[in-house]
C-alpha cells in the first residue's frame, strides 16, 4: 500500500507509517519508516473483509517531522499482489 503526500496536510512528503489491519496483521510497534509504503498480511478472497487502520509521518523542510493523517480504509482485495494508493 501507498500513501501518497496529500496524507501531509502541512506539507511535506510521507516517510513513516504506523499501521494495523484489524487482529490479524499489524505494523512494527515502532512503525515502518523510511518510504510511504507498507506491505499488511490481509485476508483474500470473496468476503475477505479487512480494516486498514493508520496514521501517517511526515516529513517537511528536510529536518521536522509531525503526524500526518489517520484514517481507516477497508479492503476485500480479490487476489494476492495488488497494489493499493491512499
Amino acid at each position: 500500500m501507498n500513501f501518497g503526500n496529500w496524507n501531509c496536510p502541512a506539507g511535506g512528503s510521507v516517510v513513516g507509517v504506523y499501521w494495523g489491519v484489524d487482529a490479524y496483521s499489524s505494523g512494527p510497534a515502532t512503525g515502518d519508516w523510511g518510504d510511504n509504503v507498507i506491505y499488511p498480511r490481509v485476508r483474500v478472497g470473496t468476503g475477505a473483509h479487512n480494516t486498514l487502520s493508520y496514521q501517517t509521518m511526515c516529513k517537511k523542510w528536510g529536518w521536522y517531522t509531525y503526524r500526518g493523517v489517520v484514517g481507516q480504509r477497508s479492503l476485500t482485495p480479490y487476489k494476492s499482489g495488488l497494489s493499493y494508493w491512499y
